[in-house]
């Protein structure tokens, strides 16, 4: 017996356009044993006279919803505190681009036959993209600041992601390739149809003016930090159009990629916190039993890591450096030729595989 959604849009007389909506509180039933909660939501939005420069801000209060079946487990789910904001201009390709930020102050699952909860806080989502002509550069945030299961710290989290000259009419028409062939369908099946021989030639074109842009793609940072340890990987690659496709795969990859650079550092104090974590999720409940999964898994990362010989232990830390450019590898310090370094790597996982 209430209105769901109130709003207002004062129209200027330079047409722009200034709103603000209103979505209102809900508090009901779903079922005998279900229940859904809602502050409700509100939201600003701007706009020009032609929609080519949009900003919009939004809150939330909390969302709460407690779903309770016959034959699982209750399960219920708790936001708190969100904040939307965007700032964006229209492009001549027909989309926006600018900066999109998402913050959650705190979120809450309780899950499972024995009720865990795990809690976060602090997690914050930004992407922000521009345009130079043709080409697109972006980057990607994501940041918990402060993960717990059932009260017991686990730790945090950041990954940043960015990319820089990115084909934008390229992008395109792959992207609608994808849709028009590849993109499941509402039942979730595959399309069974494939690619026409003239589609397999636009693919390939569209690849080709790409890669001819030479992007670069980036794992700037992806850090982990429990209570023990803190780990990180960072990895960057520099990407060309190779004279043809048709050359030997080797010859392809070495013009493709003209360069690669990747460091790992895997702390393993927090690879045994993490096990912990783990064994508490499967049901463990013994601390002596914990600690020694834990203690044995840190060890083994280690051990498994050496003999791999794609990493070192220094101390606490388990390293890895692998870096390409110009037909050579350096992995760890050691230097070699790309042939030799793909002769090495699948040497060493067949041994393993067949033991």
């Amino acid at each position: 017996d209430q209105t769901p959604l109130k709003g207002q849009v004062t129209m200027g007389y330079n047409r722009s356009v200034d709103g603000h909506m209103e979505l209102v509180a809900l508090e009901t039933k779903l079922d005998d044993n279900s229940s859904f909660s809602f502050s409700g939501l509100t939201m600003e939005a701007q706009t020009d006279a032609d929609g080519q420069n949009l900003k919009a801000k939004g809150y939330m209060d909390h969302l709460k919803i407690h779903a309770v079946t016959v034959d699982k487990p209750p399960v219920l789910v708790e936001l708190n505190g969100l904040t939307l904001a965007s700032d964006l201009k229209k492009t001549p390709f027909g989309f926006y681009l600018g900066q999109n930020v998402m913050v959650l102050s705190e979120g809450q699952l309780t899950y499972g036959a024995a009720q865990s909860v795990i809690k976060l806080k602090n997690f914050e989502y930004a992407d922000s993209s521009s345009a130079t002509g043709n080409l697109m550069s972006g980057r990607l945030s994501y940041k918990v600041g402060d993960i717990t299961l059932d009260g017991k710290p686990v730790g945090s989290a950041q990954m940043v992601l960015t990319a820089s000259s990115l084909d934008i009419p390229a992008m395109q028409a792959l992207l609608q390739i994808y849709q028009n062939k590849f993109q499941p369908q509402a039942d979730g099946t595959l399309p069974q149809t494939p690619l026409t021989p003239a589609e397999q030639v636009l693919m390939q074109v569209e690849v080709e003016k790409l890669l001819a842009a030479k992007p670069q793609l980036a794992l700037e940072k992806f850090t982990i930090k429990t209570e023990n340890g803190e780990s990180q990987l960072n990895v960057a690659m520099s990407l060309a159009k190779p004279t043809s496709f048709e050359a030997a795969p080797i010859e392809v990859t070495k013009q493709m990629l003209t360069a690669l650079d990747a460091k790992l550092q895997l702390s393993k104090p927090m690879i045994a916190d993490l096990s912990a974590v783990q064994a508490q999720l499967v049901g463990q409940t013994d601390p002596q039993t914990i600690a020694k999964m834990a203690s044995m898994n840190s060890e083994m990362a280690g051990v498994m890591a050496v003999q791999t010989g794609l990493a070192k232990v220094d101390g606490n830390n388990i390293l890895a450096s692998l870096n390409y450019a110009d037909g050579q590898v350096d992995l760890n310090g050691q230097k070699m030729s790309l042939e030799d370094f793909i002769t090495a790597m699948t040497t060493r996982f067949g041994g393993v595989a067949s033991q």
